[in-house]
């Protein structure tokens, strides 16, 4: 190629990749609200129980397809933990909160799990926290209006 086209498919290029990336969290949002819903459909028909494990939730709750972490270095299922009683620090945007009961989490674009200590940071280190919604934790904590 010569210099004009190459840069041309050099530009074209590098705002594909940034598609492609936004299409992955998409992909991870939806596949995460569809699970957030089983979690919840587990959760009031088991006498307010959060499920042990999200295999707990399939077939009535939930479709096993939609278990899919797409940033998965394996292309593998998002991130489920049952809290119980305990609470954990969450890093978020707006702040620090606190999350309890149950948490489900994608390990976001570094392609590592942190354990979900930090939602979405700018640098993109950290994992994407389906649910609880971090939005709604920062509103509770009143750190939004």
């Amino acid at each position: 190629l010569n210099q004009s086209k190459y840069a041309v498919v050099t530009l074209f290029v590098e705002n594909l990749q940034q598609l492609f990336d936004e299409r992955l969290r998409l992909i991870a949002e939806i596949d995460g609200t569809a699970m957030s819903a089983a979690i919840c459909g587990f959760y009031l028909d088991s006498a307010k129980q959060w499920p042990r494990d999200l295999s707990s939730a399939f077939p009535i709750y939930g479709i096993r397809r939609m278990n899919f972490d797409p940033f998965a270095k394996d292309y593998g299922n998002l991130s489920y933990r049952d809290l119980g009683d305990k609470s954990q620090a969450l890093g978020t945007q707006w702040g620090q909160v606190s999350v309890s009961n149950a948490v489900l989490w994608s390990v976001g674009s570094d392609h590592e799990d942190d354990g979900f200590d930090q939602h979405d940071p700018a640098d993109g280190t950290g994992d994407l926290v389906l649910w609880p919604p971090p939005r709604f934790l920062a509103r509770q904590a009143g750190l939004l209006k």
